[in-house]
């Protein structure tokens, strides 16, 4: 299933309405609590059935899309410092 993932505002959409919003867990850092902020107007049988699934995976496409711009995050400073190191680009930031 496709859903959207807003990192700027915390939230995961599904093409259905569901709209789910994480925010950090006080004294765990890395965990997320999520929240139900959004659902479809109509709900069918099947929608009902599914809702804890539909939960879970927006829980899990959030850590994903989390854990994918900590890894380009990661890169580009790899890069940026290696291109620093080599002369060819000087960080307008000091570290």
């Amino acid at each position: 299933m496709s859903w959207t993932i807003d990192l700027e505002s915390a939230t995961v959409s599904h093409p259905d309405g569901w709209v789910f919003r994480f925010s950090p867990v006080d004294g765990d850092p890395g965990a997320f609590d999520g929240e139900c902020i959004g659902q479809p107007e109509k709900f069918t049988a099947e929608m009902i059935a599914s809702a804890a699934r539909l939960a879970r995976e927006a829980g899990e496409a959030f850590i994903a899309a989390r854990r994918d711009k900590q890894s380009r995050d990661k890169a580009l400073q790899e890069l940026a410092d290696e291109a620093q190191r080599l002369g060819l680009y000087q960080s307008p930031i000091k570290h």
